[in-house]
């Protein structure tokens, strides 16, 4: 099978230059986000158009998908293009030839529409495109039209307005305005945020953890509309990178995770994480705002009324929009008879579900850890006769966390669920028995001397001579 991987790339998102890997085979396009871990691959069948280009001041590869989207990243080497070009023609049967840009700094040519992105052309040449689905808003004016972008505060720069002069043609007849015609073009394909358009559907006083509190949801073809008694957010839907569906401890409640990149904000405080809780046994029936050509294209995953458990059908409903698997609880089970162990993390009691590839932590603050980024696990306290042991986690980056007041009871389990990830353990060595004898009528507030258990469970030990 021929296969080219490339590292130490980049891919451009929402202006970010995020840090990723490439591998090229036969039918596929894969890229790893190194930030995320997230995982995209793209079918070779469904790309349009490869050119080399530059990004970022490094050679680039654009790759324009049939449905419009442009998918871009950068940090190639000049050598590299042969080996991606004969790759190409040979599996995919596509001509992947250089784009040439416009160096000459004019600010006065044609904008065109290409796909879902829009590219300023000066002498048949781009000078720069940009992805409609970065645009928030397009406001017409007179001869003029204001685009307004998605703030990524991961960049350290970001393009928050542009204003495009729009003269009008003296040979036009006046029904024919270039303004109107220009924002409809672009709003066809951006993450609008006015809400002047009807929702696919509301969820009223939905509860909210994390950020807390209760909020009505609007669901939005391009985005997600969050109001509560203090606070609105706008949510885009291609910013969301992961989602979670969980059990709580209880076995009442059930948690829905939304991982969002960039972060939403409130005030200087950052939520990377939207964590909604919905009672197992509430009802709710939703009907969707959608016409049957709108319901078509997601392909039957849609009905117009969705009937049953509250949470089943809004992950259901996210599944369908971001078009997004959503991870679920693998093969472990704690004490409790759930996938949950009950800790707590800088002094704030919470959750941790040992996921498939990684440990995700609710609630303060919501954290997933993956299993790639962890350099070894320790239990500490764990040898001691206490009812608690403590579960650290360090990274490959330096980073730790400490995950305090774990019941013994799980330390068995959670043992051998790390052991069998192949993850390092610093004191690998496994519970056995006691070696004190337990009083059961011992009071929670007890203390417990460790060294004096010990001495009396000492097989050595030898009675007291008689003088």
């Amino acid at each position: 099978m021929s296969t080219l991987e490339f590292s130490d790339l980049f891919v451009e998102e929402m202006g970010a230059l995020t840090p990723c890997r490439m591998k090229l085979s036969e039918r596929f396009i894969h890229v790893k986000n190194l930030s995320t871990g997230k995982l995209v691959t793209l079918n070779a069948s469904d790309v349009e158009e490869i050119c080399w280009t530059r990004l970022g001041n490094k050679p680039g590869l654009r790759v324009m998908m049939k449905n419009g989207v442009a998918n871009r990243f950068g940090g190639f080497k000049e050598t590299e293009f042969t080996s991606i070009k004969d790759h190409a023609k040979k599996h995919w049967e596509i001509d992947c030839g250089a784009l040439d840009l416009c160096l000459k700094g004019w600010n006065y040519g044609r904008c065109d529409m290409k796909g879902q992105a829009m590219e300023f052309i000066v002498d048949e040449k781009p000078i720069f495109e940009i992805p409609l689905s970065n645009v928030s808003n397009c406001r017409p004016g007179k001869q003029e039209a204001t685009l307004e972008f998605h703030v990524n505060d991961e960049c350290p720069v970001s393009l928050i307005e542009m204003r495009l002069h729009i003269p009008q043609d003296p040979d036009a007849g006046e029904d024919l305005d270039h303004v109107e015609e220009f924002r409809r073009a672009v709003m066809r394909y951006a993450g609008i945020e006015t809400e002047a358009d009807r929702p696919i559907c509301m969820l009223s006083q939905i509860l909210c953890t994390t950020p807390r509190g209760r909020y009505d949801i609007k669901v939005y073809p391009n985005y997600l509309s969050l109001h509560g008694k203090t606070y609105d957010y706008k949510i885009p839907i291609k910013t969301i990178t992961r989602m979670f569906l969980l059990p709580h401890h209880n076995g009442r409640h059930m948690f829905f995770v939304l991982n969002v990149n960039p972060p939403i904000r409130q005030g200087q405080t950052r939520y990377h994480y939207l964590v909604l809780e919905f009672a197992k046994e509430e009802e709710l029936d939703i009907h969707l705002n959608l016409t049957d050509e709108q319901l078509a294209e997601y392909n039957g995953k849609l009905e117009k009324d969705l009937s049953g458990a509250v949470y089943e059908n809004v992950a259901k409903l996210f599944r369908t929009m971001v078009n997004m698997r959503i991870t679920v609880p693998g093969m472990f089970i704690g004490h409790s008879g759930t996938p949950v162990i009950s800790c707590a993390h800088k002094q704030a009691s919470g959750f941790l579900y040992p996921l498939e590839k990684g440990f995700l932590y609710i609630h303060k603050p919501p954290m997933y850890i993956r299993f790639e980024e962890v350099s070894n696990v320790n239990f500490a306290r764990s040898d001691v006769s206490t009812r608690s042991f403590d579960f650290e986690v360090d990274l490959k980056n330096g980073n730790s966390f400490v995950f305090n007041s774990v019941e013994k009871d799980e330390y068995n389990r959670l043992f051998d669920f790390v052991q069998q990830k192949g993850i390092k353990i610093r004191n690998a060595k496994r519970a056995g028995n006691p070696n004190f004898k337990e009083d059961k009528f011992a009071g929670s507030d007890d203390e417990l001397d460790p060294y004096k258990e010990a001495v009396k469970a000492a097989p050595w030990r030898r009675k007291r001579r008689k003088r």
